[in-house]
């Protein structure tokens, strides 16, 4: 819809909070757009993408958004906003309709064709202690060395936002703001599945957020990441352990 508009495809700006799905980064990166990874709720969302197009005013926001959530598909509210979500849904339904013939499901379906099928699996486990909850965390980090495997599951990297760390970086720092009083660690796998855990800042929850991409079918991709998030659980949560609730 930038593109309808003039704007090129190098100049249109996507973000997604780091533990939603990245399939609008491939999607981004397919057409040669920019795209930001930040951390959870809207205000990072909004105020980076305020920033950065305040600096480079050739940038055009094209689309924000966090899993399960919501969108910003402008800037007019700085925030998520529903209303004009589904009006452009809408109007990008219509457009297909009209000019390819096809439903916004067909071209989900040429999408994955595209970029390839994403699968996700996200939910929580109670965890009232914040003394456990940081255990479980400092357990994974084994005094600097982070473990380079769950079970069957090859860790090819790690970035650790409670310490600022990332293994993927030159400079071995986290993209991300540090969070110290907050646990959250991404981990990157050999198959390309990552999932983020991290403590909710406002309730007895660790949460986790998990995904997969394959380049075949959904199916596959769900039956890769069950076998990750197996290995999460019994090698990372360790629910018997620590006497973890799941929900």
């Amino acid at each position: 819809m930038a593109h309808r508009k003039g704007v090129p495809a190098e100049n249109c700006l996507t973000l997604a909070s780091t533990v939603s799905s990245k399939m609008l980064a491939a999607l981004t990166k397919y057409y040669c757009g920019r795209f930001v990874d930040t951390l959870t709720g809207f205000k990072w969302l909004a105020n980076t993408s305020l920033k950065m197009v305040d600096e480079d005013p050739d940038l055009a926001h094209c689309l924000a958004y966090e899993e399960a959530i919501g969108y910003a598909l402008t800037m007019t509210v700085p925030d998520k906003d529903g209303v004009s979500a589904a009006a452009v849904w809408c109007e990008m339904a219509n457009f297909w309709r009209t000019t390819k013939g096809i439903t916004m499901l067909q071209r989900l379906g040429q999408i994955r064709e595209t970029i390839g099928y994403y699968a996700t699996d996200n939910g929580y486990y109670i965890c009232r202690d914040p003394k456990v909850m940081k255990s479980i965390f400092d357990d994974f980090r084994a005094d600097g060395e982070y473990k380079d495997s769950l079970g069957s599951s090859k860790i090819s990297s790690v970035r650790d936002v409670t310490l600022g760390y990332d293994s993927r970086a030159a400079n071995k720092k986290s993209a991300l703001p540090t969070t110290p009083n907050d646990q959250m660690i991404t981990i990157f796998f050999a198959n390309h599945a990552v999932v983020t855990l991290r403590g909710s800042g406002t309730e007895p929850k660790l949460k986790y957020y998990s995904e997969m991409r394959n380049l075949e079918s959904t199916e596959k991709a769900r039956r890769e990441l069950a076998g990750v998030m197996k290995d999460v659980e019994d090698y990372f949560l360790q629910p018997a352990k620590y006497g973890l609730e799941r929900h």
